[in-house]
């Protein structure tokens, strides 16, 4: 189960899309290499290494748009040329560059929508925790 804790939890999901520095790499390997093979990242493994959750909030979401504005600074300046470059992506086959960046955005996406769902999760969770609360009995403090 998903611990639903502002501390843990939020911090994991952006420490994870900022922490994301593999897509970066493998933009700059399909530009500068002939069709790489570009390894899956065991997701697991950086979990554990770089501590998720366990980061202070301010630094990940630093980390989150330095990673995004280097990739968008690359991104822009791809020709139509670049964007057809090959390369083999581990779990996934044959793509091209333009599809290594539709995969980022669909990664960044879905964790965004996971945090939309926490955020929901923590809301209820302190509504349901307001509700159990007792209710002063007003009838015997008057």
């Amino acid at each position: 189960m998903v611990p639903c804790t502002r501390e843990a939890t939020l911090v994991h999901f952006v420490d994870n899309l900022g922490g994301n520095l593999g897509s970066f790499d493998r933009i700059e390997r399909t530009l500068a290499e002939d069709n790489p093979f570009l390894p899956s990242i065991d997701t697991d493994a950086l979990a554990q290494e770089r501590r998720y959750g366990t980061a202070d909030p301010g630094e990940v979401l630093a980390s989150f748009r330095e990673a995004r504005r280097r990739t968008v600074a690359i991104v822009e300046r791809l020709t139509p040329e670049q964007l057809e470059r090959p390369a083999t992506f581990e779990g996934y086959g044959p793509v091209t560059l333009r599809a290594l960046i539709h995969y980022l955005c669909s990664h960044d996406q879905q964790h965004l929508a996971g945090l939309q769902w926490l955020l929901g999760k923590i809301r209820s969770q302190a509504c349901e925790t307001l509700i159990k609360r007792p209710t002063p009995d007003y009838k015997k403090s008057r």
